[in-house]
């Protein structure tokens, strides 16, 4: 198996279950999505009616994010589609937080520092995108060129 293969299937299982351990919280759990949402997320969640009707949405596209990673972890070379579509994920979480970052630090919280968090995030987009298998080069020779006389 390539290496190549090997980092990115890592990031994907890794990114899997963090989604799939947070969708979990935030859809059947509250006071836990209240809890992962200060320490993951660095916001502070008042959890109205309408929120937890966000927040449970979030879970599940958390939820089926991680199931999807799960599929391209299990064959990174028939998935790349998955694996590009987490990269602009990635990429737009990213550009949100640094876009946003006065109001994000309006309403942060948790023990991780809101520039960590952006690294974080640009190093499974990025890592992902660098680690991605890439098409295979096909050579087609003539027929005379392949035959031995």
């Amino acid at each position: 198996m390539n290496e190549r293969y090997i980092v990115v299937r890592v990031f994907l299982w890794i990114i899997c279950i963090y989604h799939v351990v947070a969708g979990v919280a935030a859809t059947f759990f509250k006071d836990a999505a209240v809890e992962l949402g200060g320490v993951l997320f660095g916001v502070s969640i008042t959890m109205t009616p309408q929120a937890e009707l966000l927040v449970r949405y979030l879970g599940a596209f958390a939820i089926s994010f991680g199931l999807m990673t799960a599929f391209a972890a299990l064959d990174p070379q028939r998935n790349t589609k998955i694996i590009y579509g987490a990269v602009a994920y990635f990429l737009i979480r990213a550009f949100d937080r640094i876009v946003f970052w006065k109001l994000l630090q309006e309403h942060s919280t948790g023990p991780v520092p809101d520039w960590f968090r952006i690294v974080m995030i640009l190093v499974f987009g990025l890592g992902l995108l660098a680690f991605m298998p890439r098409p295979r080069k096909t050579c087609f020779l003539a027929p005379s060129e392949t035959s031995n006389p």
